[in-house]
């Protein structure tokens, strides 16, 4: 009787670890898919998470086009202020939304 018993615990054993492995291995290709999903440069590839101006930082294409600022005729200085400046409106109306009553 407790060799039955023994051979069903070692199988319910095998069969949590066989789940355990199965849900790693998912857990790891879905962060690999949500990788490979970045935004990226269709200049050069760059991953593009986190920039702070619509600039390639790794070969100066503009987000959404294929030239660089230079190309385009824009100023990158200019570009800065008015991204710095679209933040601070952000960051006004955020403290502001709950004053109107």
């Amino acid at each position: 009787m407790s060799g039955i018993l023994l051979w069903w615990l070692l199988i319910v054993i095998a069969v949590a670890i066989v789940m355990a492995l199965i849900r790693y291995v998912r857990r790891r290709a879905l962060i690999k898919d949500r990788l490979s999903e970045a935004r990226r440069c269709d200049g050069c590839g760059y991953n593009l998470t986190g920039i702070t101006v619509p600039r390639c930082p790794e070969c100066g294409v503009v987000i959404g086009f294929t030239k660089t600022f230079e190309q385009l005729g824009i100023d990158e200085a200019q570009v800065r202020r008015h991204v710095q400046a679209r933040r601070e409106d952000a960051a006004t109306d955020s403290r502001t939304d709950g004053d109107d009553c």
